[in-house]
């Protein structure tokens, strides 16, 4: 964000207006750009100060009624974009509850389309700390009802890779064929990253869930090959998956040729999310005997 500018609110105190609620709008704009070049660790503590600013004006300023649904909007995307953050800094406590947040914000804004996208997290997030049952249970409830395609496919995607968490590999890769199917052009203008590297990166993961560490690789592989030069922490996780996948399939030449460009990542990209699964990938191979990979990863600290 430019400092000096950015940092000034307009309208700081008194009535709430709706320049002040376009300021908050830019501004989760920009911190979804500085997730997408540099990763949640620096932006979620941003998000979550201007979060707190934005809460403390709706408790002690009057907001015009016209403005309100608007302002409730608004304030339950950046809490939604800041649980992301920390989910992506690894602090998951915090992600949970600013989630939960999110949904209360978006749920008096009477937006379904973000409250989605805030469930999705919620049900992502549960896979990634082991509670697959969770996930499971959120990704039914949604799926219940009626969804534009793009949705239901991300939906789908998410039951999927519970369902390989819980050993149900047949039903996994039944779903995901199903979530394929049904994507179409159609869905909120969030969904825009639902494309065929959000299915590899399911796909990959179910790979990997079922043991063809092989066959992941190769997914992950194409994926990280068609991302686009400007999406560096998409790039910087899909190479650590990749890596992971090649220490796992025992192909440690093939990691290596991997090593100086994830390792040129990680002083670029801050996801403590990201940087826990190329430790064990690190560990795993064998690389932290005086490797630089492993030193750069012990320089990003715990």
């Amino acid at each position: 964000m430019d400092g000096r500018k950015s940092l000034q609110p307009v309208g700081d105190e008194g009535p709430i207006t709706e320049a002040y609620v376009g300021w908050l709008r830019d501004h989760v704009r920009q911190l979804l750009l500085l997730d997408a070049q540099f990763g949640g660790n620096e932006a979620s503590g941003q998000a979550v100060r201007l979060l707190r600013s934005a809460v403390r004006r709706i408790g002690v300023d009057s907001c015009p009624q016209p403005l309100w649904r608007d302002l409730m909007r608004v304030v339950g995307e950046l809490a939604e974009v800041a649980g992301w953050l920390l989910y992506d800094a690894d602090q998951q406590d915090a992600s949970r509850r600013l989630s939960l947040e999110a949904l209360h914000y978006l749920r008096l804004a009477g937006d379904r389309e973000l409250e989605l996208l805030t469930l999705q997290n919620l049900s992502m997030q549960a896979e990634y700390l082991g509670r697959s049952g969770e996930a499971l249970q959120i990704c039914e409830a949604v799926l219940d009802g009626p969804l534009p395609g793009r949705v239901r496919g991300l939906f789908l995607g998410r039951r999927a890779h519970a369902l390989a968490k819980r050993g149900q590999h047949s039903e996994a890769a039944r779903t995901l064929v199903e979530a394929r199917a049904v994507v179409e052009d159609d869905g909120p203008t969030w969904a825009y990253w639902v494309d065929e590297r959000q299915f590899a990166w399911f796909e990959g993961m179910l790979g990997m869930e079922r043991g063809d560490f092989d066959q992941a690789a190769e997914v992950f592989a194409g994926a990280l090959a068609s991302t686009p030069a400007h999406r560096v922490r998409g790039a910087f996780s899909r190479s650590v998956y990749l890596l992971d996948c090649l220490v796992r399939a025992g192909d440690l030449r093939e990691a290596e040729r991997l090593v100086p460009d994830v390792a040129a990542r990680v002083g670029e990209v801050g996801s403590r999310r990201t940087v826990a699964l190329l430790r064990g990938a690190v560990r795993d191979a064998g690389f932290d005997g005086g490797g630089y990979l492993a030193e750069l990863v012990r320089e990003t600290g715990p």
